[in-house]
């Protein structure tokens, strides 16, 4: 099963969860950070392929996509194909567990991937909460937080099947709500078949006390956003917070879940670029990428080249295609000249004398030229040139 769902919404204690009620634990799993002390519970497989999926398509996590994005185009089935050896136990299986909140974004995309319609986990939390946590841990403002938010919540929505997944509220299962530990078993149920119905509530129960435990919880206590990030008066902020109420009302039923997530506020259309365009990127893109300034050139370059002083470069290159024209002319010339029929003591001697004088100047300048560095590097530009001359000569 995977677990999809925004960022900071408890995916990752969500996943913890299912893979002890499973017995799952993935081969290779994303180190522990200050972030998720207890672990991520997230394979180093999704990641990296969510991020190159939406960079292919022009996205990122922290800049999701107004609509669900066409998983089913050509390029997407071949990268499909392309990983399906890494993913070959999760196509066989059935009793597995890997999250990554890009899913949220990419999970019709395993589909293809899989050849089969995975069952999905979708833990949802207060915009608030969510908004604080991206806020301290990106630096994100609270209407920026509440629209990724937003739009990771549509994506699911759109794909969710109320039949074969599940939706949690992450608060209420926290603390053990009756309702969300019954919602759990009986969506387990054919999971663990094995299981009594007695056996497999004391098995929820006992995990979820060990998943659960306070000391494995971080912002325990509620935090204060500065006034300058409340965002009161957002309309995105004020849209979010009804819709989290009017699913808590509903006590988190899924149809009510689609039927919030149904439609785009033209709010939220209005601002996205505004707000996904903010600021530099996130910390957390810097984290997984080692972003450091260009320090030297491509080594195809000379070294003649690597100064940086392109005016200088291109005249050392125009100076070259103009000897090049040059030497081309005056041997042109000399061979003219010296097919004539003329007298020993004409004065086509002397002028015949100079062009071969001044031919053999070129000529040694040429060679100078060709034993320089940057010989090497306008090879390119001087068999284009030939090719040209060639064509033009026809």
């Amino acid at each position: 099963m995977f677990v999809a769902g925004c960022h900071r919404s408890g995916t990752s204690y969500v996943s913890s969860l299912l893979s002890a009620l499973v017995g799952w634990n993935r081969p290779g799993d994303l180190e522990r950070t200050v972030d998720n002390p207890r672990g991520y519970f997230e394979s180093t497989l999704l990641g990296p392929l969510n991020e190159t999926l939406l960079a292919e398509a022009g996205f990122s996590w922290d800049r999701p996509p107004l609509a669900p994005l066409s998983w089913s185009q050509g390029r997407y089935v071949m990268r499909a194909i392309e990983n399906k050896s890494d993913f070959e136990a999760y196509a066989l299986g059935d009793r597995w567990v890997d999250k990554d909140p890009r899913l949220s974004l990419t999970f019709p995309f395993y589909r293809h991937l899989l050849l089969k319609r995975v069952a999905c986990v979708v833990p949802i939390r207060h915009p608030r909460d969510v908004a604080q946590s991206l806020f301290l841990r990106d630096g994100f403002s609270v209407e920026k937080s509440c629209l990724i938010w937003f739009l990771y919540n549509r994506s699911c929505s759109r794909f969710f099947d109320t039949d074969a997944d599940l939706l949690l509220s992450y608060e209420d299962l926290l603390v053990g709500s009756p309702e969300q530990l019954n919602r759990l078993q009986r969506w387990l149920r054919p999971k663990r078949e094995e299981l009594t119905d007695a056996e497999l509530s004391a098995v929820i129960a006992d995990k979820h006390a060990s998943c659960s435990a306070p000391d494995l919880r971080r912002n325990r206590d509620t935090l204060q956003l500065p006034e300058s990030e409340s965002s009161a008066d957002s309309a995105i902020v004020a849209h979010c917070f009804e819709l989290y109420e009017r699913l808590a009302s509903s006590g988190f039923d899924p149809g009510e879940y689609k039927q919030c997530f149904a439609a785009i506020p033209e709010h939220v259309i209005d601002r996205y670029d505004a707000l996904l365009s903010e600021g530099t990127p996130s910390l957390e893109f810097l984290r997984h990428h080692a972003v450091t300034p260009r320090q030297q050139p491509p080594l195809a370059l000379g070294s003649d080249l690597q100064t940086g002083q392109f005016a200088r470069d291109e005249q050392i290159i125009r100076s070259f295609a103009d000897l090049l024209e040059t030497l081309h002319q005056l041997q042109n010339e000399v061979a003219n000249l010296g097919h004539q029929d003329v007298p020993q003591d004409s004065a086509v001697d002397p002028a015949l004398e100079a062009l071969q004088a001044e031919l053999a100047d070129a000529k040694e300048q040429l060679r100078l030229m060709r034993a320089s560095r940057v010989w090497r590097v306008t090879e390119p530009l001087r068999k284009g040139l030939d090719r040209f001359r060639t064509l033009w000569s026809r």
